[in-house]
């Protein structure tokens, strides 16, 4: 995440009511509260921040990504998904 203060609650709260339990969310150079918002949040729900700084010359997706597959919460998850924060799972219930 980057600079996404005012849509974080909304993102957290609809994932959540639809059945995602954690949340590794990583940030990079916020300048609007995003990466304090998420501090305070990893302190009240299963959301763990890391600030995505050091890059290793990688863009910051990317380095990113590489930093969740190595998170030991990973090892007990069951799905994960990988998605950014003006995106939101959308689930068809049908057939």
């Amino acid at each position: 995440m980057k600079n996404e203060g005012p849509f974080i609650l909304e993102w957290l709260a609809y994932h959540r009511a639809i059945g995602v339990t954690d949340f590794l969310v990583y940030t990079n150079d916020c300048t609007d509260g995003t990466d304090a918002i998420l501090d305070h949040l990893a302190r009240l729900a299963p959301v763990y921040h890391i600030r995505n700084d050091d890059l290793g010359g990688l863009a910051p997706q990317r380095a990113g990504v590489l930093k969740v597959l190595a998170h030991p919460a990973l090892a007990a998850a069951e799905w994960l998904l990988h998605i950014d924060a003006d995106e939101f799972l959308n689930i068809h219930h049908g057939n």
